[in-house]
């Protein structure tokens, strides 16, 4: 296969909605296939996570609203457990709200058993 047969058969894989199987394309096809594949899959996880950042962003900035501090603990839909985010604006407010999530857990800890 020529560079120009190989040329056109990469333009036809992008502008195409059927992609033939790495099997029958040449070696370097085959390389810049799982390459171009990788960095889809990179830029689309980043841009995933780039949402998520902005949907978190806009959760903490509702919650700043209605409260000084808290703590956002949970799941995501998938069932994948978020990192817990504390906001807390002075070292005072942080103190308290650590000592208020103290007194929370001690309490349901006696209440539970």
């Amino acid at each position: 296969m020529d560079d120009e047969s190989l040329e056109s058969n990469e333009c036809n894989d992008e502008n195409s909605s059927t992609v033939p199987p790495l099997s029958t394309l040449p070696v370097d096809v085959k390389v810049d296939k799982v390459i171009q594949d990788a960095i889809r899959l990179i830029v689309k996880e980043q841009l995933s996570k780039e949402s998520a950042d902005t949907d978190i962003d806009a959760m903490i900035a509702t919650c700043a609203e209605f409260m000084k501090s808290f703590i956002i603990m949970g799941y995501d839909f998938d069932d994948n457990a978020i990192a817990p985010i504390f906001y807390a604006k002075t070292d005072l407010e942080a103190d308290a709200l650590s000592h208020y999530m103290q007194q929370y857990f001690v309490s349901s800890m006696k209440h539970g058993g």
